[in-house]
C-alpha cells in the first residue's frame, strides 16, 4: 500500500508521527493498520475514520473471543503471541486452501504477479548480496516457498535453487507455475545433507511456526553460509539494528519464552 497505492499518503503519516513523538515500532504497527483497512475498504490513507479504526479494533476482539485467547507480549524480548497457543491440530483451520500464491492466468492474477515481482526485488538483492559474502557453495534452500515465486526469479539470474514447504499442494505449484524443484518437509527432516546449501532463505515463515526455535536450529545444523530470514515487525520486533542487538534477539527465540503479558496492559501503561 505504502509503495504502490498511496506513497504520499503513508509519507505524511510517518512525518506526523516524528521521531519525538511516537516510537518506531508504534508508527510501524498504526501504519499496518491503516493499510489493512486500506485494503478491506478502498480508498487512500487521508480516507481512513476514527470510525474504521474502532470497528477494526472490534473485530479482532470478536476474532480473539472465538479463538478464547489473547495476545500477549515478552517484556524481555517483544515477541508477540496469541495465548493459550492454538495446538498443532488446529492450525490449519486458521489458513484458507491455496494460502500460497497461485495464479490461474486472468486479468487480476497478472497484475497481481506484478506487485509481486515489485516488492520481492528487495529480497532478490539481499540474498544476493548474502551470496557474495557466503563461504558455503550449493543451492539456495527457501522454505516455506509457497508457489515458488521467488525462487522462479532468483533461477532467471542462474542461481542454483531449491524450495521446501510443509504443504505438497504449494510445493506442486512451485514446480509447475516456477518450474523450481521443490519438496514437501519440515527443514529438521528436510532431505540435505549439512553444507549442501548456499543459503537459507525463510521469508515470512517464524511467524507461522508452532516451534519457530526447532527452525532455527535446523537451519544452524544446515551449517550453509548464510541464512536470512524476515518477519513482520509485530511477529518479532527488530526495534534496533546492530548486529548485536538483532543476534541477542534471535537468541531470546531458543531460549524459553518468560514475562509475557496482555498486550492490552502493555498499552495502557505507555498512555
Amino acid at each position: 500500500m505504502a509503495r504502490l497505492r498511496d506513497p504520499a499518503g503513508f509519507a505524511a503519516l510517518e512525518e506526523a508521527a516524528g521521531p519525538t513523538s511516537v516510537s518506531v515500532s508504534s508508527t510501524r504497527r498504526a501504519m499496518l493498520q491503516v493499510a489493512v483497512i486500506m485494503a478491506v475498504k478502498g480508498g487512500m490513507a487521508g480516507d481512513v475514520t476514527v470510525g474504521d479504526c474502532l470497528e477494526l479494533l472490534e473485530a479482532r476482539a470478536r476474532a480473539l473471543a472465538a479463538l478464547s485467547a489473547e495476545i500477549v507480549e515478552c517484556r524481555r524480548c517483544r515477541l508477540i503471541r496469541l495465548f493459550p497457543q492454538p495446538e498443532p491440530a488446529e492450525l490449519a483451520k486458521y489458513y484458507p486452501p491455496g494460502y500460497w500464491f497461485n495464479p490461474k492466468g486472468d486479468a487480476a492474477d497478472r497484475l497481481e504477479e506484478v506487485y509481486r515481482r515489485l516488492a520481492l526485488r528487495d529480497h532478490l538483492r539481499f540474498v544476493r548480496r548474502a551470496l557474495a559474502d557466503a563461504k558455503g557453495a550449493g543451492v539456495v534452500l527457501d522454505v516455506g516457498c509457497g508457489g515458488g515465486l521467488f525462487l522462479g526469479m532468483l533461477a532467471e539470474g542462474g542461481t542454483r535453487v531449491v524450495g521446501l514447504d510443509f504443504s505438497l499442494d504449494a510445493a506442486s505449484v512451485a514446480w509447475q507455475r516456477q518450474q523450481v524443484p521443490a519438496v514437501c518437509a519440515t527443514l529438521a527432516r528436510a532431505p540435505f545433507a549439512p553444507g549442501s546449501c548456499a543459503a537459507i532463505t525463510m521469508f515470512h515463515v517464524l511467524e507461522h511456526l508452532y516451534d519457530p526455535a526447532a527452525y532455527i536450529e535446523a537451519a544452524i545444523c544446515q551449517g550453509c553460509g548464510s541464512c536470512v530470514a524476515e518477519c513482520p515487525a509485530q511477529a518479532i520486533q527488530l526495534l534496533h539494528y546492530t548486529d548485536a542487538q538483532m543476534v541477542s534477539k534471535v537468541q531470546a527465540l531458543l531460549e524459553p519464552a518468560h514475562g509475557f503479558v496482555p498486550v492490552t496492559e502493555i498499552a495502557t501503561s505507555r498512555i
